[in-house]
């Protein structure tokens, strides 16, 4: 929704773009980073650092704000969460329902962690506040400078024992309750030290009855970081599902079940958020559920106070699809229109087909459903009492990600299919949309059914930028198949450097090219952050690594961010092109960063940064150097080679080399021990990531000839690599 900002583990400010950096990554502490950009010379440095050392055990970083005034990034607004057994996800069991043997464990609420920390200086980051709620985090929000956190907590009294149809449990248990205090069932809030209840009050479903109720409460708490205070909390006892949220609103939706149509059906609980007062609104209800395939997040949206929703029954006959318009009417959700209805019967999908992606765009509904093809129903919204099906192409394979481009173009990312109907290669598909029905444009497909992008089921992984010209430029993260031998550093790429592209004129003529690309994202809301500044126009926006090995062959699957333009998109003959890609040698998720001409890419705590009409040239990786960490460089390898001959050998003549896909270096001798035929060789200065070694000496073989991938981590302290040491013995040869 405009106006609506999602917590990310990267965020730009224009000047700086601050990064989180994971204790599951190999760091021993969790922090941020702080990168200065330099998109005139497509350069970056890190010149600042935050470390939470509590991390160790506790509280591990989740994601984070900006909070901002004007243009200057003020503080950091991190939030992290302590696991407990309590599942991060809204509850929608009623107890009434559960099996009377059931056994469930004693809840065990863990915390949420809102730090403030304070960037005005980027070289020293201190902490300046914090609050902690008792809970699970499902889901925040920020809107300006206040910040919306909806958690849940799952209360208990000591002693309270399963009853398993024992009538003197239950009297045993009723007793319990009786005693218990308000304050003993519900969260605290902790803020400089004072610790308090969460709320004082509880919603509850109005046709509940005295024996059914819900093991858990929904809190819905907003903070106003400026003023460093609560404005106000609200408690739940119903059950839901998905959240979404306006400027101005946030809806709540539940499923039941309802016994007279035999069907189920969403519950809607609408609250307004006139400057973070918390308020109860509305209630309505529709039928279907969110549920599916595509990401329940983006089936709602609101549009000048009206909601749009879309739900689907599950049944023998296959799925059935609704779209919905509700509007305020005192204390209810009325239902203005539906499709399809008895004047426009025609269905949303085909028998037995899916809904795979949803964007809502002013007055356009763009819906995919599918099974072997991708029907994408464009849906005139422009008569809020009469929505209509204006066109239905059918389009091959998957698409889980759109994106409008401009008025007349949409661009979508998904799969292809393959002859057994199977999702396979990737592709990215411009369509012109300025009729009725969608007419495809271009498309660029590559990679097997291997290949995969976090952007198939992250729309945060995408990074969309106009530029002059109806020009545009998008990225997104891509994993690569390679193999590759210990023989060479080289690689080749498996399969995943074919690629094709198509393209259709509107007169029907077919034009050809060769083009490289890849990508999806759940949902279908907008997926970067794009501005335009007094230091330009950038766009902010994961990818992994593994490998095996078979003889004297490798096969990993390495990340790149993976670059696409398209040009012309303000006039009637647009067309989508592969820019090219950066490579990266890292494990872990991966984000792209664009700003003017330069593109950024980060992981694991490295940065690499490259003009946009030059990508293969990237600088990188940039790290954290010595002037952040205050101290020296440390050598990722110490690599001991011995000779078991029973002669004097120089065995600081061998090569020991140290090198991936994407990098190569020849260690150094630093020490020797000629009375033991020994020789240390050292390298490879701060650079974490997966690499192979080899080592050579004349007039010798290998006592282990077969070597696999080692992995260098920061495990000592968030600045430096934890040196690996390795030793290498050969045999004289026969």
């Amino acid at each position: 929704m405009p106006g609506v900002e999602e917590a990310e583990w990267v965020k730009y400010d224009g000047k700086h773009w601050f990064i989180a950096i994971q204790r599951y990554t190999g760091f021993h502490y969790a922090g941020i980073q702080v990168v200065a950009t330099d998109p005139a010379n497509a350069d970056a440095q890190v010149v600042g650092l935050y470390q939470y050392r509590d991390s160790d055990e506790h509280l591990p970083l989740e994601d984070f704000y900006l909070l901002k005034d004007k243009e200057d990034t003020t503080h950091l607004v991190s939030i992290r969460k302590q696991m407990g057994n309590v599942p991060g996800l809204l509850p929608g069991v009623i107890i009434e329902g559960w099996i009377p043997n059931h056994f469930l464990p004693q809840p065990v609420n863990g915390a949420v962690a809102v730090d403030l920390i304070d960037v005005t200086t980027p070289s020293q980051p201190t902490q300046s506040w914090q609050a902690v709620i008792d809970g699970s985090l499902l889901q925040s929000r920020k809107v300006g400078d206040k910040l919306y956190l909806i958690t849940r907590f799952d209360p208990w009294v000591d002693g309270i024992a399963y009853e398993k149809g024992d009538t003197s449990v239950r009297e045993h248990n009723e007793v319990l309750l009786a005693r218990a205090e308000y304050e003993d069932l519900v969260p605290y809030i902790s803020i400089g030290g004072h610790r308090q209840p969460l709320t004082w009050g509880c919603l509850q479903q109005s046709d509940a009855k005295s024996n059914q109720g819900l093991s858990s409460q929904i809190h819905i708490t907003a903070i106003d970081l400026r003023q460093q205070k609560v404005l106000s909390s609200q408690c739940l006892n119903s059950n839901l599902e998905v959240a979404s949220m306006s400027e101005e609103n946030l809806y709540l939706t539940g499923t039941v079940y309802d016994n007279d149509s035999g069907r189920n059906r969403t519950v809607i609980h609408k609250f307004s958020l006139s400057d973070g007062a918390l308020m109860y609104r509305a209630r309505g209800d529709v039928l279907g559920a969110l549920g599916g395939r595509a990401d329940p997040f983006f089936k709602m949206h609101e549009n000048d106070g009206d909601l749009r929703i879309v739900t689907t029954h599950q049944s023998l006959d296959g799925p059935k699809h609704w779209l919905y318009i509700l509007e305020e009417s005192e204390d209810r959700l009325q239902t203005l229109a539906v499709l399809p209805n008895a004047e426009r019967p025609a269905p949303i999908g085909k028998p037995f087909e899916e809904i795979r992606s949803v964007r809502f765009d002013a007055d356009t509904a763009y819906i995919v459903t599918d099974r072997e093809m991708d029907p994408l129903y464009k849906i005139d919204l422009s008569d809020r009492t009469d929505p209509q099906i204006a066109g239905e192409p059918q389009i091959l394979g998957v698409t889980t990600y759109l994106h409008p481009i401009g008025e007349h173009y949409l661009f979508t990312l998904g799969q292809e299919n393959n002859e057994w109907g199977s999702a396979s290669v990737l592709k990215a598909e411009l369509l012109d949309i300025s009729g009725d029905a969608p007419i495809p444009v271009s498309k660029i497909s590559f990679g097997d059914y291997s290949s995969f992008s976090e952007a198939l089921i992250n729309f945060h992984a995408v990074n969309i930028l106009p530029v002059d010209d109806g020009t545009v430029r998008i990225a997104f993260p891509l994993e690569i198949e390679e193999i590759f031998s210990t023989s060479s550093s080289s690689s080749s790429s498996s399969s995943s450097s074919s690629s094709s592209s198509s393209s259709t004129s509107s007169s029907g003529a077919s034009l050809s090219s060769t083009s490289l690309n890849s990508t999806s994202s759940s949902g279908s809301s907008s997926s970067s952050t794009s501005s335009s500044s007094s230091s330009g126009k950038w766009s902010s926006s994961s990818g992994s690594s593994s490998s095996s090995s078979s003889g004297d062959f490798y096969f990993r699957v390495t990340g790149a961010l993976q670059l696409l333009e398209i040009t012309g998109t303000d006039g009637p003959d647009a067309e989508l092109r592969d820019a090219g890609q950066i490579a990266v040698d890292r494990h872990g998720f991966m984000r792209g960063l664009l700003h003017d001409d330069a593109v950024y890419v980060t992981s694991s705590g490295a940065s690499w940064a490259a003009f946009w009409d030059n990508p293969g040239a990237a600088r990188g990786p940039i790290q954290i150097d010595a002037s952040v960490c205050g101290s020296e460089v440390v050598n990722s390898f110490a690599v001991t080679v011995t000779s078991l001959s029973n002669q004097a050998v120089d065995v600081c003549a061998a090569e020991v080399k140290v090198f991936n896909a994407q990098f190569e270096e020849i260690l150094k001798p630093v020490a020797s021990s000629g009375a033991n035929n020994a020789c240390r060789f050292e390298g490879v200065e701060d650079r974490p990531g997966t690499y192979y070694v080899t080592a050579r000496l004349h007039g010798h073989e290998f006592e282990q000839p077969e070597w696999w991938p080692v992995e260098v981590k920061v495990v000592d302290g968030i600045c430096h690599v934890k040196t690996v040491k390795i030793k290498v013995e050969f045999l004289p040869a026969p």
